[in-house]
Formats: structure tokens, sequence, C-alpha cells
């Protein structure tokens, strides 16, 4: 297997030891070789299995082809193809890591040369088999809910994909155990989740997502803020008017889970998320698309815990 180890200002290569090789050919095309294959490096000893290249430029494609070689009575024997396509520059981007509420959030920065980001997780520092948590343009993720307790390591790859080149950059490991508290308390397996930056809430039962949704949360005013903290469903009601001074609304749908704030329906509005709560928001309740709302409705119950941050 033929794996890049850096990709910056140089590019290292490493591979699999052939214990029958002489040793390897490197073969590489460049725009330096006007994007032929030629003999680049011939590298003797069976031992020896890896490979920097510092005649690079920033910027540039390299496509490496490394086949190990044996000299047996005067005659030679190469090993099939062993190709892998780098990008100079497409290398490890340094990331912060964090974890709380069955979650880990990664931010790293920008490489200028990535148009989009895989995130992976190992349960080993030296594994090339993980789990794929998502992939992102931008340069922060969440990850789904996680194990508690459970140790694990995180890369985020860089890629470039057009419509000629699909290139995966480095990465590095960090790790921590995830953390399945928040507020100093346990979140549980059942809970309703409302992240008030990312206008967006999840439902979990048992462990398992039911929902997720785009919301709209407070007005983000100072003085109709959603709450934050861990609170849990004291009132619930079906096709009731919610009334406070200056508004009187018919929702289909109640959950209250702080003073008169809840989680209901809102059918005056015709789109939720994004920065709507930044000037349009609500009197502090989490107003929800109705087929969203209906399903955490059905699914939840008299003190069901509801984390807002």
């Amino acid at each position: 297997m033929l794996l890049r180890v850096r990709s910056s200002q140089i590019i290292e290569l490493r591979w699999n030891a052939n214990t029958k090789a002489t040793g390897y050919k490197i073969f590489r095309s460049s725009p330096e070789s006007g994007n032929k294959e030629v003999l680049y490096k011939t590298i003797v000893g069976k031992q020896n299995h890896n490979f920097v290249d510092t005649n690079v430029k920033v910027g540039n494609i390299y496509v490496y082809n490394v086949k190990a070689y044996r000299e047996c009575n005067g005659c030679g024997y190469s090993s099939p193809s062993n190709r892998l396509k780098c990008l100079s520059g497409l290398g490890a981007p340094a990331f912060n890591i964090s974890t709380s509420r069955s979650k880990v959030d990664l931010v790293w920065n920008y490489n200028k040369y990535a148009t989009r980001y895989d995130i992976y997780c190992y349960d080993k520092p030296d594994s090339l088999s993980g789990t794929k948590l998502g992939s992102t343009t931008s340069n922060r993720f969440t990850s789904p809910r996680l194990q508690p307790g459970r140790k694990l390591y995180f890369r985020v790859y860089p890629l470039y994909v057009t419509k000629q080149h699909s290139i995966t950059g480095t990465a590095v490991n960090r790790t921590l155990t995830v953390n399945g508290n928040i507020y100093g308390k346990a979140m549980g397996d059942t809970y309703v989740e409302v992240s008030i930056d990312k206008q967006h809430m999840w439902y979990y039962k048992n462990g398992k997502l039911i929902v997720e949704t785009d919301v709209v949360t407070g007005n983000a005013d100072g003085w109709h803020n959603t709450p934050k903290g861990y609170f849990s469903m004291y009132q619930r009601a079906r096709n009731t008017t919610l009334s406070g001074p200056g508004y009187s609304s018919f929702v289909e749908y109640w959950m209250a889970f702080s003073g008169g704030c809840g989680i209901h329906d809102a059918s005056w509005r015709s789109r939720f998320g994004g920065s709507i709560y930044k000037g349009d928001g609500s009197h502090g309740c989490v107003n929800t698309p109705v087929d969203k709302v209906r399903i955490i409705y059905n699914n939840s119950d008299y003190g069901t815990p509801v984390i807002v941050y």
C-alpha cells in the first residue's frame, strides 16, 4: 500500500516493504516533465520503503508510481503499478478539538488548496480503517452522537476535488475521550438538544437519532433570548393558544421546558435556521417546522431532558 505522509513544501511517500525486492523504482509525472511519467528515482534495498521528494512546487500535482523490482541471474522483475496522486501544499491542517453532550467539536485552519474536508475517527492512532463522520467545506465540524467514555482518534483530511482530479491530503491524529456531560450533568440516551449558534435541534431516544431540524430561537436582542441550560419538559399540550404581551398564536404542539419557553410549531414561518433569530426570532421559544415537532411530541414525554447551549 502506497501512502502519502507529508504533502507540503515536500512530499513524503511510504509503502509496505516487499521482502523479495532488490529495491524500488519510483516513477513520477509532473508539470516539470510535461505530465509524462518518467523514472524519477531508484532505491536500492528492500527495507528502504519511504521516499522524500524535495523537488516539488507548492500548488502542483504530482503522480507517483512505485514498483518493487528484483534482480535475479541477470534478469529484472517488477511488481504491479502502485500509483498515488499528490498535491504539494495539501497538508494536514492543525485543529483544535473539544467534547461535551456526547459529541466532538473540531475547528481547524483553512488549507488554501482544499475544496472540502473529510472527518474520520479511529480506535487506534495508527489505524488505516476508521469511521467517516462527515464532510464539510467549512473549517469547523460537529460530530454525530458518539459513545460517551470512548477514547477515539480524530483526523481532518483536506481534499482537492474537481472534474479532473480527486486528491486527498495528509492528516494528523488528535485524541480525546468522548464526554457525555453538559452543564455538569450526564445527558443519558434520551434528550432534546438545541444549538442556538447553529439554529438546529436534535432529538435522541435510547441513543438513536429520531429527528433533527433547523429552528428559530429567541430574538437575539437581549430581551427574548432562549435560555441556555439543562431543563426538562414540564408541560405538554395539543392545539393550544400561546399568548403574551403583544401576541397570541395558535400551535398544534407545545412542550414547555423553562418558564414560558417551550418547543412548538410556527405555521407563520416559511423558513427556519440561518440567522433569522437575529432580528426576527421568537419571544424565547424554539420555533420548529410542524412535521418535525410532531415527531418529537409523539416520541417524548414529561421529564424528557432539553439541553440548550
